[in-house]
């Protein structure tokens, strides 16, 4: 029994038995067998069931699996285990995932952002207004008018400029004020934002530049006017804005239609246009570089109207200077009073006022 068990595994497993068998217990004395003491080899301690290398004379190759093994394989039909007896299992291919930078703030729904302040106007609270407006608001100050503005709220920001504090109708973020950002998104009139832009002039706020504007940031009149928003520069000119204005070029809102249309002047600029020279806008003031506006286009119907605009402007001056001239030669305060008179009569004849005025 014991001849027949050894060998049948010596046809299995060759290697596995290192020594020849002893007797048994009760058959004889016990056979003394020299019991070596070697230190074993990587190959006689790699299991059965990993693959070898060997060298086939042009290169390493994967050796086949042992007999058994294949015949264990072929007995379980799963596709693992087909891929292992034929020795072709690859690296499965690894998964292009798109890391992107998480936003520096939890997103909010924009939904339930208008529900909470629908329910903080209703309840009259302004912490819970100012804390469902600043929930998206990437800076770390209290900038509420600016996110009231930001998020078209009109009802917000008529509540805050009655209840929250007034400085924050010219308060700074990131070098920009909240008429700014009205400016920047009014379109026509009687939007929303135009509505936001007439409440902040109603409550003081500037239309010049401020200490704290960003260094290269329009004022507001200007960024109407690159925008060709006839609204928005009526309703600011409306509020006495400056529209001689000039930015760190020199440039006046009538240098930005100009530059902005060398050629041909839109319907909306050519309204914008109007806006200025009718509210006292110098159509021949000259930029940091002595430019005046007509320099910088060719379109015919715009270099017309600022030309018309010029003769008007010094008709007006003229105006102004012989009813000067009547007023100081009745008070009798003017040294030459009756040169003074003869001045004012001679203006008064109109040939020679549109001789004057065709010579300037």
């Amino acid at each position: 029994m014991f001849s027949a068990l050894q060998e049948h595994s010596s046809k299995r497993h060759p290697k596995c038995l290192a020594t020849p068998p002893r007797k048994l217990l009760g058959q004889g004395t016990l056979a003394q067998t020299p019991v070596s003491f070697s230190t074993p080899t990587s190959s006689s301690l790699r299991s059965p069931c990993t693959p070898q290398w060997r060298n086939n004379g042009v290169g390493f190759q994967k050796a086949s699996l042992p007999s058994f093994l294949r015949e264990l394989s072929g007995a379980v039909s799963t596709p693992r285990a087909t891929a292992v007896a034929r020795g072709d299992e690859k690296t499965p291919p690894a998964i292009n995932r798109r890391l992107t930078t998480p936003p520096s703030h939890k997103r909010v729904s924009v939904k339930r952002t208008q529900d909470e302040i629908a329910a903080a106007l209703r309840s009259n609270c302004l912490p819970s207004l100012t804390f469902a407006l600043l929930q998206g608001h990437s800076c770390n100050q209290d900038h509420v008018m600016h996110e009231a503005v930001r998020q078209q709220q009109v009802a917000a920001l008529e509540f805050l400029l009655l209840k929250a504090d007034p400085k924050g109708i010219d308060a700074h973020c990131s070098g920009r004020r909240p008429l700014h950002l009205a400016v920047q998104t009014c379109m026509t009139e009687g939007d929303s934002s135009f509505q936001m832009i007439e409440l902040l002039m109603q409550h003081g706020a500037r239309a010049e530049p401020v200490l704290g504007d960003a260094p290269n940031l329009d004022s507001p009149l200007h960024i109407a006017t690159k925008r060709g928003c006839t609204a928005a520069v009526k309703l600011l000119l409306a509020y006495k804005a400056n529209p001689d204005i000039a930015d760190a070029h020199g440039h006046t809102p009538l240098h930005i239609v100009c530059r902005q249309c060398p050629y041909a002047c839109g319907v909306f600029h050519q309204k914008v246009v109007k806006e200025l020279l009718a509210h006292g806008a110098c159509p021949f003031k000259a930029d940091l570089t002595g430019k005046q506006p007509t320099y910088y286009t060719t379109d015919n119907n715009l270099t017309q109207m600022l030309r018309e605009a010029e003769q008007d402007w010094f008709r007006h001056a003229l105006e102004t200077l012989r009813l000067s001239l009547q007023r100081s030669a009745r008070s009798g305060q003017e040294r030459f009073g009756a040169s003074t008179e003869v001045l004012s009569e001679c203006l008064e004849l109109p040939e020679l006022f549109e001789m004057v005025i065709g010579f300037l």
